[in-house]
């Protein structure tokens, strides 16, 4: 028995010392096969500390549905795997078979967190894999409308709102005049922008979304 326990030690450092991105996952399968927790855990942290590398590989894009949500969710659990990693290693696997797989897409997304991913990063899925991805409810009513709605949310750039600030807006005047002007504090000069439908001074008027509301004041 302590011949078969050392050969066994033995084999096991010997697997732990050569494990590489290219046989990672043949590793774990064999030890999960023959009961080896220690090696499975192993095997587990170097998948986790390698994932965008393993996920590019032949091994994870043959996996079955099962076995790759396995291994993804798994992901959820570490601190080394970023949102947008995690999102490319289920791409990677979808896209290897898209025909087939496409429809796994939706089952896999919901193990992401879209509000970690990059406006950057759904910009470009957007963009690259509009073709396949517009098919799927997921796409849009998640991703696009996360888009959407961060589009909405987006604060003014710097130079944009020092403009803004530099800007005053009138609607109507002592006269009760339908005009509206705008003041530029910076250039010092006034310009006209469309009118009011009714004569009006005394108002409180404010801007949202490029519309002007006014409210209250005096008609002519």
């Amino acid at each position: 028995m302590l011949q078969i326990k050392y050969v066994k030690d033995y084999c096991v450092g010997f697997l732990k010392d050569t494990l590489e991105v290219g046989n990672c996952l043949i590793v774990r399968t064999f030890a999960q096969m023959y009961n080896i927790p220690e090696l499975v855990t192993h095997c587990d942290n170097f998948f986790l500390d390698n994932l965008e590398l393993v996920s590019n590989g032949l091994d994870f894009k043959d996996l079955n549905p099962d076995e790759a949500e396995a291994l993804i969710r798994m992901t959820k659990t570490s601190d080394s795997s970023s949102e947008e990693m995690i999102f490319r290693s289920i791409m990677n696997w979808v896209k290897h078979d898209l025909e087939n797989r496409q429809q796994f897409f939706e089952r896999l997304f919901q193990l992401i967190d879209i509000k970690k991913l990059p406006t950057s990063f759904l910009k470009m899925i957007k963009k690259t894999e509009w073709t396949w991805m517009r098919k799927c409810e997921t796409f849009v009513d998640v991703i696009v409308a996360e888009l959407t709605k961060r589009s909405e949310n987006q604060p003014v750039e710097g130079s944009r709102a020092e403009e803004i600030a530099s800007q005053f807006l009138v609607v109507g005047d002592v006269d009760a005049s339908k005009l509206v002007t705008i003041y530029d504090v910076v250039g010092k000069h006034w310009r006209n922008i469309v009118s009011t439908l009714e004569e009006r001074w005394g108002s409180t008027s404010v801007k949202i979304n490029n519309h002007v509301y006014t409210a209250g004041g005096c008609p002519g």
